[in-house]
This record gives structure tokens, sequence and C-alpha cells, in this order.
């Protein structure tokens, strides 16, 4: 196992419940806002991408369109002061809903408390006080809401401003795995055969949408093509390891897929290569020996970009 795996692998093993977006941060209610705007972009291009190339896809996932949190990802601490700032208390909370998704269709609006869905109450005050931070709690709620979500549409309740109100919620079925925002100076990007991760670095290295759909393209292409299933995390950035040859193979496939992945969606395929550029001149130096040169990532998107068709350009 190279170190970049068992990096990932730890990120992982530590992040294992932000399938919908949870997260750790400061308890200052407005660290946790901007923090969920970080999550809301990539959550949008995300959904954008995924729901784009749904038809036919062979492992679809349901997604919801919207961004949770719960109080025991938090300190314990700083949980009555986020109980407050965020109508949240023993349910789920909703952080941000990505704009056009289902979840927005449904009618869920930011600081709605879900207290029950299909009528199996969520709400769990013993779970709740003085439990340890932890994301087990949202994870198991993240795997049942996608279980629900997989049967036909959710009845979920929901507690808004002190009122009740019942709200159906379908799934949108996608292609490629749901997204997660990881805290991390590491400027990277991987899959794990489900799921995307990328970190808050490499985020702000990729300033436009366009650009950042093609990370989050890239690393669905890992999943769609199924090389997490061969034993290793993919980055985007990652570092030297045994089957270097496989690696490279697979990295330059991935970016093939990515293209029409993101151009579905109405990305610009273009932004790729503006991307890869930016690498290439300014981070030349955290290329691994495992992955193509930007040089031949930049040839093999721009043959990708030549072969979509000129009304999808």
């Amino acid at each position: 196992m190279n170190e970049h795996v068992r990096k990932s692998l730890a990120l992982l093993v530590t992040f294992v419940a932000l399938t919908l977006f949870g997260t750790a941060v400061d308890a200052a209610p407005m660290s946790i806002r901007q923090l969920g705007q970080e999550q809301l972009r990539l959550a949008a291009i995300d959904y954008r991408v995924g729901a784009a190339n749904s038809s036919g896809c062979a492992r679809p996932v349901m997604l919801s369109g919207l961004v949770l949190h719960d109080l025991t990802q938090y300190a314990p601490a700083a949980r009555a002061a986020v109980s407050s700032a965020f109508s949240l208390h023993d349910g789920v909370g909703v952080l941000q809903v990505v704009p056009g998704s289902v979840a927005g269709e449904a009618g869920f609006r930011t600081d709605d408390e879900i207290l029950a869905v299909n009528g199996l109450s969520v709400e769990q005050p013993a779970a709740v006080a003085g439990a340890p931070q932890s994301y087990r709690r949202l994870g198991l709620f993240n795997d049942a809401l996608a279980a629900a979500l997989r049967s036909g549409p959710a009845d979920m309740l929901v507690r808004r401003s002190g009122r009740l109100l019942h709200l159906i919620l379908r799934g949108q079925p996608a292609c490629g795995g749901d997204a997660s925002v990881i805290l991390s100076s590491d400027s990277n990007a991987w899959s794990d055969g489900e799921h995307v991760f990328v970190s808050s670095a490499m985020m702000r290295l990729a300033p436009s949408d366009d650009e950042l759909a093609f990370v989050v393209a890239h690393e669905m292409a890992h999943n769609i093509l199924g090389h997490s299933s061969l034993g290793d995390t993919h980055g985007l950035l990652g570092l030297f390891g045994v089957g270097a040859w496989r690696v490279r193979r697979e990295e330059t496939a991935a970016d093939a897929l990515a293209v029409p992945l993101m151009s579905a969606a109405g990305f610009a395929p273009a932004s790729a290569v503006e991307l890869l550029e930016t690498f290439r001149r300014s981070r030349w130096w955290a290329i691994s020996l495992d992955h193509p040169g930007f040089g031949d990532r930049i040839r093999t998107v721009t043959a990708a970009i030549a072969r979509i068709p000129p009304q999808r350009t």
C-alpha cells in the first residue's frame, strides 16, 4: 500500500459519513455557513454531472440535493450554539439545498430539520445527548435515506420554524457517485468506487465551476469504469506506487471519459485543458510517476474534446 493510498484510507475512515456532505468545523455559525457554501458548490456540480449521465448507468445512485448535518458531528461543547444558530435539535438538519434539485422541488429550505422518513423517526435524543463527536449517526441516516429513495418517493416529516410539514422527496438517479468536501491543505481529489472526495485546497485551485466539474467528472469516471474495484484509491495528484503502468492507463481513461461526462451536463470541456495547463505551469512538481504527465493529459483531453459532437461543445 503506497503512501497516497494510506493517506486516502485514513481520510476515508475519518470522513466515512461525509457521503452527503456533513463536516466538522469550528462551531462558529459563520464558519459553518461558509463551509456550507463550499459544500453546496461541489454538491451542485456533482448533482448536475451525475444526473446528466444517469441514462444507461450500470450502477446508479440516488441523489437528493440535500446538504446535511447533525449535532453529533460537532464537539459536545459547541452543540448548544449550533442548535440555536441552525434550529437543529435531535433530528438531521438541512445546511443547504442544491438549486433546481429534487430537494428544492419538494420544498426543502435551509435550516429545516428532518424528523422522520416514511414514518420512521430519526429524532434520537439519547443518541445526541452526551455523544462523542462522530459522523456515524449522519452516515446511518444517509444510508437509510438512500435506501428509501431507491424504493420510491419518501415522505419526509420536517420541522420548520416550529411547524411540522410533510414533504415528498423523490430521488434523482445519477451516475458516478456523490461528492464530499474534505477539509485538507493537500490539493487532491479521489474516489473509492462509490463516492468522490475533493479537498478544500483542490477546490480553491479550480476557481471556475467548469474547471471543478472536470475534477469531479474525472473521479466519477474512475467509479463508472470500476477502477477502484482493483483495490486502489485514485487521486488526481497521487504519489508513486506499485502498478504504475496500470494507474497511468486508468488515469488516461478517466480523463477521456470525464470530457463527455462534463459536456453532457453543459460544462465547458475546454476548461479541463485550462485547469491542466494551470497545473503544468504552477504545480509541475506535484505530479507523480504513476500518473501521466500534464502534457500527455492535455493531449488526451484535447482529443476527447474533438470527439464531442459540435452541438455539445
